[in-house]
């Protein structure tokens, strides 16, 4: 069976990934966890303690560095994350599968 085929046939309300390493593929569905946050603040990174044993995907955004790094302003810096902060995608994600 087709890797296509295989997630053509996962309900579309299951939240699913597919990772790649080499030629090995592997495809995870339902979830056991969320992990979802805004960086803005100090300590969000803290949630990543919550990280169970298993198997998790996800992802940090570039915009969380900031809350670790300091990173010289840029005067249209201010824009940048005022849409940044608006956005629907979080700086901190990640799923657990089981």
């Amino acid at each position: 069976m087709s890797l296509a085929a295989v997630v053509a046939a996962l309900p579309a309300e299951l939240a699913a990934t597919v990772v790649r390493d080499g030629a090995d593929t592997m495809v995870a569905a339902g979830t056991l966890g969320v992990i979802r946050t805004q960086v803005a603040h100090a300590g969000s990174f803290e949630q990543l303690n919550d990280l169970h044993r298993g198997w998790w995907a996800g992802f940090l955004s570039y915009e969380a560095g900031r809350s670790i790094e300091r990173i010289r302003e840029r005067h249209d810096d201010d824009e940048a994350r005022e849409r940044s902060a608006s956005s629907a995608v979080p700086d901190l994600h990640f799923v657990q599968f089981g």
